[in-house]
Parts: C-alpha cells; structure tokens; sequence
C-alpha cells in the first residue's frame, strides 16, 4: 500500500484514490506487468498464459493475499484479509492476515 500511496501522491497531488477500484486496478496491474515480464520478448497468447501459470505465491506487496496460478486453476487469488475503518483517518487498518476460506468450490 505504501508503493502504491507514494505514486498516486507523485502523478496526482492531494488525491485520495477509490480505494476498491483504484486497489484492484492497481493488483491487476501488477500481475500483468509481472507476467509480460515473465512470458520475455516471444509475446504471444501462449507464451502469457505460460508466464501466469508460474505464479506461485506472487506477492503484491501485502496489498493482496499471494497470487498464484497453474496450468489447472486460473483462480489467481485465494485468501481476505478483515480490516477495521478509522474514520477519523479515513482508511482501513488490517486486523487479521490473510486467510483462505475454510471451504471453497
């Protein structure tokens, strides 16, 4: 979150970003730009889609729970964290890690 602050704050001055849609953006982006990293220069459907699936336990610097995909789960993320609001400071304070659901699909 705080790489995340520190730019918005350099490009936009002042600005408080929405914070569920900036802070998916912001993962979204992340991921891809880590997988076209990945997949190098030979960029084709094939060569992205192969470059994702060696995600294991991406770290996106604690803004979300660690990614990881494979070549039979496309699923990418699977933990929440809970958060508690200070609204006096106006942003949300973690109170638990992150944790995978006791049961999934």
């Amino acid at each position: 979150m705080i790489q995340m602050r520190k730019i918005t704050e350099k490009y936009q001055p002042g600005t408080k970003p929405k914070i569920r849609n900036y802070t998916q953006g912001w993962i979204s982006s992340m991921i891809c730009a880590e997988g076209l990293k990945r997949a190098g220069r030979d960029l084709t459907p094939d060569t992205l889609v192969g470059a994702y699936e060696t995600f294991k336990n991406f770290s996106t610097g604690d803004i979300s729970g660690p990614v990881s995909y494979s070549k039979t789960d496309h699923k990418g993320g699977r933990t929440n964290r809970l958060y508690k609001t200070d609204i006096e400071k106006q942003t949300f304070i973690p109170i638990t890690g992150f944790r995978e659901p006791a049961f999934r699909d």
